[in-house]
């Protein structure tokens, strides 16, 4: 399906903010009844490291989705991200699944870990957005 490049960032915008939210909540789910003190400051650490990364990823996918459109007015819906960034969250699903299926982490971890990974995911693509209205690109 072809859409026109520059909406490609609202795209990506949207499928990060669902995959956060997809995220965050399996994460209070889990913890919603054990919440303690501690994991609450973890599970902001983890949003503020994980942001810090994923914003990266955000401004670079945003430069090439420019350069993209300066190129051809329409793409593929799919070229919203690079093949690398496919593989890294390929992997990232896969590990979580993996992690859950297998019981290979605690529920504690699963719960301050997946809060603070989903809410970053969700801002990062709140981003996304904030350049398509803005049509102004992340400084490198």
């Amino acid at each position: 399906m072809q859409i026109k490049t520059k909406a490609l960032q609202i795209v990506a915008g949207i499928i990060w903010i669902i995959a956060g939210l997809n995220v965050c909540a399996i994460g209070i789910e889990t913890g919603i009844n054990q919440w303690v003190w501690w994991e609450c400051v973890a599970s902001f650490v983890i949003f503020v490291l994980f942001l810090l990364m994923f914003l990266k990823i955000t401004a670079e996918n945003a430069r090439r989705i420019e350069r993209l459109s300066a190129e051809e007015p329409t793409k593929n819906v799919f070229r919203m991200m690079d093949v690398r960034a496919y593989a890294v969250m390929i992997f990232m699903i896969a590990l979580g699944l993996v992690l859950r299926i297998f019981s290979l982490v605690p529920i504690w971890f699963i719960a301050f870990f997946y809060t603070g990974l989903g809410a970053a995911l969700g801002v990062a693509g709140v981003a996304y957005l904030v350049v398509f209205v803005t049509d102004s690109l992340p400084r490198s």
